[in-house]
């Protein structure tokens, strides 16, 4: 237990998660994991029955699961969702009044994945709390920027720059119905505080699970193995082939480079694999299961990430907490979140750069006790101590009942 005398037990409401395996999803169950930890008293809100039951196989039994009876949407509402994000949240704030309309007691705090949700949970939390995710919180340059980093179709550029202003604007509700938002970085918690949002700098919880990993002592001498690892591998702003032009420039006598390429969709990515030079293995072992993602991972000399942007790493995390180091583009979020040693940012965007970069990482640039160190900053034990503080410090600005 990490609570103390001092700062009680909380009632915490945290929500809402939904199917899938984004970061969204997964903050609302990490935050019900942390808070739970650290002895609060824990309901986790999630859309449906069916993930009551995924999620319960996982998380920890003192957390309260309940679920809103939220049906999958029809084909035209999900198309539209797709689309324009507000049609979606438009549907789950419905299904969040619903839910909690017959509540008869009252949480001490909700704690929300997303924003637009702060006033559907009002009348049954005394404070609410919600995640901050897009980075920067500014309607314009948010188009501009997601524009830029999905490479790819003219059309799929189109929806996802479209898809960035509503996520913005539910975003920008959100913040002014909430009494604090957490954000993921220093960056975008200075940010928000210049514009007068109540934000302070608390990352996602994260936890691994054992993974059997080789000491770096025992590996095979002259091999170097590199890990990438996406939802799916065809992802414009995952950007991955840059990972296996990246290894190719790694090849010299005397040295195996073995890359693993973890995801759906590996076709393309193929393609490019049968063109490697000699001493330059790639392997494509398809979606895993996390625990096999984790063992992976734990095995390789570094995860390279050669995202164009993340709204935050929780991959690059799992992997600082496993012991490995990361490796990345000088891009958002990973010059702050990689700082003291904890990875290696490339001096530019290019394969080249990249390359070095991971050379850096062969040479010992990172800290010796990496998984340590990963655990101080962003471990469940170290946010959920945060959450705490945080959640006990922050005052309601709802005005009160007339």
């Amino acid at each position: 237990m990490i609570m103390t005398a001092a700062r009680p037990s909380l009632r915490v409401l945290v929500g809402v998660q939904d199917e899938g395996f984004n970061g969204i999803e997964t903050y609302a169950e990490q935050i019900a994991a942390a808070g739970a930890a650290a002895g609060h008293d824990v309901t986790l809100l999630v859309t449906s029955e069916k993930v009551a039951k995924v999620v319960a196989a996982r998380v920890d039994a003192s957390i309260r699961i309940r679920h809103l009876g939220l049906e999958a949407p029809g084909r035209v509402a999900k198309i539209a969702g797709r689309l324009w994000d507000g049609v979606a949240m438009r549907r789950l704030v419905r299904a969040v009044r619903r839910g909690l309309a017959d509540e008869t007691e009252r949480y001490d705090i909700a704690h929300l994945n997303r924003p637009v949700l702060a006033s559907a949970v009002r009348a049954v939390a005394d404070r609410v709390v919600v995640g901050a995710w897009f980075y920067p919180h500014a309607p314009l340059t948010r188009v501009v920027h997601t524009w830029e980093h999905n490479r790819g179709p003219l059309l799929r550029r189109l929806v996802l720059a479209g898809k960035s202003l509503s996520y913005y604007r539910g975003d920008a509700a959100g913040f002014a119905a909430a009494d604090r938002v957490a954000a993921p970085t220093t960056l975008l918690a200075q940010q928000l505080q210049r514009q007068g949002v109540p934000a302070e700098w608390c990352p996602p919880p994260v936890q691994v699970v054992s993974a059997s990993a080789t000491p770096p002592a025992e590996r095979e001498a002259g091999v170097v193995r590199l890990v990438s690892v996406s939802g799916d591998l065809t992802h414009p702003r995952k950007n991955l082939q840059d990972t296996l032009a990246a290894a190719a420039r790694l090849a010299r006598p005397g040295r195996r480079v073995v890359v693993e390429m973890i995801g759906r969709n590996p076709e393309a990515l193929r393609a490019s694999a049968g063109r490697m030079p000699a001493g330059v293995e790639v392997v494509f072992p398809g979606p895993l299961e996390r625990t096999a993602v984790h063992r992976r991972v734990a095995t390789a000399d570094a995860l390279v990430l050669p995202s164009l942007y993340e709204e935050w790493g929780y991959v690059a995390v799992e992997a600082l907490l496993l012991g490995t180091p990361v490796v990345t583009y000088p891009v958002y979020p990973f010059a702050s979140m990689l700082e003291g040693g904890l990875g290696v940012v490339a001096t530019g965007t290019r394969a080249e750069d990249l390359a070095q970069a991971i050379e850096r990482v062969l040479d010992g640039a990172c800290v010796s006790n990496l998984a340590d160190a990963a655990a101080a900053r962003y471990g469940a034990d170290a946010i959920g101590r945060r959450l705490s503080t945080m959640w006990s410090e922050t005052r309601s600005t709802a005005c009160p009942p007339s």
